[in-house]
């Protein structure tokens, strides 16, 4: 016992100089000794960096005996980072040594050979590495900020002591204590495990029941919109998948019909056919409009010789007329009388250049005629052309009307071929959902079996540990007795719902009791042999959870009574208090140390941590 008394209403005077029991350094023992036993700190950060500040190489040590050897460990609460364990070791010797550090971890896997099972990984997966003996220690030396609240209330996120149960639930917790009390086997493990697996499963399962449903209205309504039906239709309330299945496929084959029929093709082939024609009546009329033009030009040429030589029978004719020439060779007379004239035998024959000039005249006409006759012609042609043409004209904006015509049809007959698809391809998604449905509707009817199935199973195999659990349950009840008197009414049941503790008195629950009869009615457990836990316990202030005074007298004479269950005490119940403990308690051994907050040589470091 560390004891801490408390002044009492004697001190309670207005203006008297304040004292108390708080303030010591009880909580900071214990944390100390749960340091030295494994655990990652020894106080929060704000009273570390003050421990810091007033023993900046200071160290905490201790003794354990564990397994009947004694292991000696020192680690440091200042500025070092040597952590020391020697097995069979005295803490003196190892204060003074300059080895090198060691580490806890020796000390940690000798710790967890005194637990059974020695690792809860099997159990609490989410338990890092080999971490038994932290969770045994977390559950045997409790945060006094919990206050006993709770059989599982072990460690209070304002003491910042890193235990790895601090991030577990209360149902890892539960299944920890049942293995350590032997009411947990293998199969149980494994059922509870599966058990704890199906929340999730079913977690995923009614989500993805809610997508479900969900999408199936959205695409239900959508498909409806789409085929121009009333929500309450033919297809509606319970939508008749093969009517819209139905639907989808006219749908599609009405839309390859119509894309396969080119109702312009015959156009546009008769229009090119026209087209066609013209072109080769035009190419006709363009051969014999050349051809004419040729008769033309060879016609004007005839012409342009007639009239030359119209022009040489003008002369002709003047040379007949007046004689100045030569009538045969066209020489100078005067000329011809100089030099002699061999054809002077020609005699002048005007009458003859007449009928030539007539003959002239009459084929000039005649050209004429036959270019009038070919003017007329090619104008009728050059009119044909110009009609061909324009034909042409309209004809191939007629065809190319026609084209965007039968390009815009392809276009709608394709979106509408593409809407029949994704309609189709809808329809077929919602028969998919419909199925998905159906398949998660049946696994949330199969995890809901599976459940019902494990936990008829977890029961059954509960029946297995009837005999510990009816022990532990007489030790339950004995240790409330003790405390409460044989008019309390008590109980530990394990149900569904996991541990069900129970004290009463008088109809009146004690809630903070009912914790510490579950740890000492653990703690007989392990006397007995029937836990996998050590027979040690630490208690930090249980007062302050409401006990009345003369219960935690008898708390204390219980826990003394036990010492006779052999000739060496089975246990070790450590406790720490501010309210006075039974004299005869009070002047035995088991008062091991005497602290006070009111003065500063008397509290635990004998300092002012501020």
């Amino acid at each position: 016992m560390i004891w801490s008394p408390d002044p009492g209403s004697g001190a309670a005077s207005v203006g008297q100089n304040a004292d108390s029991g708080h303030g010591a350094g009880k909580t900071l023992f214990c944390r100390l000794l749960r340091y030295c036993l494994g655990e990652a700190t020894f106080a929060s950060e704000d009273q570390r960096r003050t421990i810091v500040a007033k023993f900046p190489n200071g160290s905490v040590g201790a003794e354990i005996l564990i397994g009947g050897t004694v292991w000696a460990v020192i680690r440091p609460i200042g500025q070092t980072r040597r952590h020391i364990v020697r097995r069979e070791g005295r803490l003196e010797d190892l204060a003074e040594s300059k080895e090198a550090a060691t580490g806890i971890a020796p000390l940690l896997e000798a710790l967890s050979s005194v637990v059974c099972p020695p690792t809860l990984d099997g159990i609490v997966p989410e338990l890092w590495q080999d971490t038994a003996w932290l969770f045994v220690l977390a559950w045997l030396g409790r945060d006094q900020e919990n206050r006993f609240d709770h059989i599982l209330d072990w460690r209070h996120a304002r003491s910042e002591s890193g235990s790895p149960v601090s991030s577990l639930s209360k149902d890892q917790l539960l299944a920890g204590v049942r293995a350590l009390l032997g009411i947990l086997d293998d199969d149980e493990i494994r059922i509870k495990n599966d058990r704890q697996r199906i929340p999730s499963k079913r977690q995923n399962a009614d989500r993805d029941l809610a997508y479900l449903r969900r999408r199936i209205e959205e695409l239900r309504a959508e498909l409806l919109r789409r085929a121009q039906l009333a929500q309450d239709g033919a297809v509606g309330g319970p939508l008749d998948l093969a009517a819209l299945q139905s639907l989808a496929e006219a749908q599609l084959r009405a839309c390859l019909e119509k894309e396969t029929a080119r109702p312009f093709a015959a156009k546009i082939a008769e229009a090119w056919t026209e087209r066609d024609r013209v072109l080769q009546e035009s190419a006709v009329v363009d051969e014999q409009t050349k051809k004419l033009d040729a008769k033309v030009e060879l016609t004007k040429q005839q012409m342009q010789g007639l009239q030359g030589e119209r022009t040489d029978l003008k002369v002709k004719e003047l040379r007949e007329t007046h004689g100045d020439l030569c009538p045969i060779c066209f020489v100078p007379i005067d000329l011809a009388l100089a030099d002699g004239c061999t054809l002077s035998i020609k005699r002048r024959d005007s009458r003859s250049v007449a009928d030539e000039k007539a003959e002239l005249a009459s084929r000039i006409e005649g050209c004429k005629t036959v270019l009038d006759h070919y003017s007329v012609e090619a104008k009728n042609m050059r009119a044909r052309i110009s009609t061909l043409r324009a034909r042409e004209d309209a004809l191939e904006a007629q065809i190319k009307d026609l084209e965007n015509l039968a390009e815009q049809h392809r276009d709608a007959c394709r979106r509408q071929s593409s809407d029949a698809r994704r309609f189709q391809d809808d329809v077929g998604e919602f028969a998919d959902l419909q199925d998905k449905l159906s398949k998660a509707e049946g696994a949330i009817l199969a995890l809901d079996d599976r459940e019902k199935e494990l936990r008829d199973q977890q029961s059954a195999l509960r029946d297995r540990h009837s005999d510990v659990m009816r022990r532990f349950n007489d030790l339950y009840v004995f240790v409330s007795r003790a405390l409460l008197g044989s008019d309390v009414e008590s109980s530990i049941d394990l149900t569904g719902q996991g541990l069900q503790a129970r004290v009463q008195v008088g109809g009146q629950a004690m809630e903070s009791l009912k914790t510490l009869v579950f740890d000492i009615a653990a703690m007989l457990m392990s006397i007995e042999g029937r836990a996998g836990v050590p027979a040690f316990l630490i208690h930090d202030s249980p007062r302050e959870a409401d006990l009345g005074e003369s219960i935690y007298h008898r708390l204390f004479r219980f826990a003394a009574s036990l010492e006779s269950l052999s000739a060496q005490p089975p246990f070790q119940y450590i406790v720490t208090t501010t309210s006075d403990p039974p004299l005869e308690i009070q002047s035995s051994a088991r008062l091991v140390h005497k602290l006070s907050g009111s003065s500063v040589n008397d509290r635990l470091l004998r300092c002012d941590l501020g």
